[in-house]
């Protein structure tokens, strides 16, 4: 796999990189597709939010409509904006595939510069949407449950080579 990395700035200016894998590592779990996703959209949004040069680190914040824990790992390995209270978790966010009732829907917010993002409808498959909703509820089989896991690891290589415009919808931070 092609080293991903994400650049920011830390304290007194100094590189901070942090790479896909560095994630994958932080979050330790079975949920390498919500890893990808929070690398794709950090990766889609700091162009947007921050031109020209990467983000400061301690001055990214967060908006995810998904408690995923690959997500909000992901995320939080990047930014560190779980711990540092600069993250929301926005259940009433409807925008973005749903799964298990949440949406695949993030904003990231940098020095008053905002951009949100949400997963295009059709980017998780029907097999992937009905085999989460068995799993998450306990009633898949043994089966059912190698098969799933096979597709995240699927559905994260997918989100990794493909490029922002083939995953996400973006936009203006809208409320409402």
């Amino acid at each position: 796999m092609t080293q991903h990395v994400l650049e920011m700035r830390g304290l007194k200016q100094n590189r901070v990189a942090i790479s896909y894998e560095q994630m994958l590592r932080f979050h330790g779990g079975p949920h390498p597709g919500g890893v990808a996703v929070a690398y794709k959209v950090l990766e889609t949004a700091f162009p947007l939010v921050s031109p020209g040069e990467p983000p400061e680190r301690s001055r990214i914040q967060v908006v995810v409509g998904v408690d995923g824990p690959g997500v909000v790992d992901g995320l939080e390995c990047a930014t560190r904006a779980f711990s540092r209270q600069r993250a929301i978790i926005d259940r009433g966010a409807k925008k973005g595939q749903p799964v298990c009732g949440e949406h695949f829907y993030f904003e990231v917010h940098y020095k008053g510069t905002s951009v949100s993002l949400w997963l295009k409808d059709g980017t998780l498959t029907g097999e992937f949407l009905a085999l989460a909703s068995k799993t998450s509820g306990g009633l898949a089989s043994e089966a059912e449950v190698a098969r799933f896991d096979a597709l995240r690891h699927e559905m994260a290589e997918r989100v990794m080579t493909s490029p922002a415009c083939d995953l996400f919808e973006i936009g203006p931070v809208v409320h409402g």
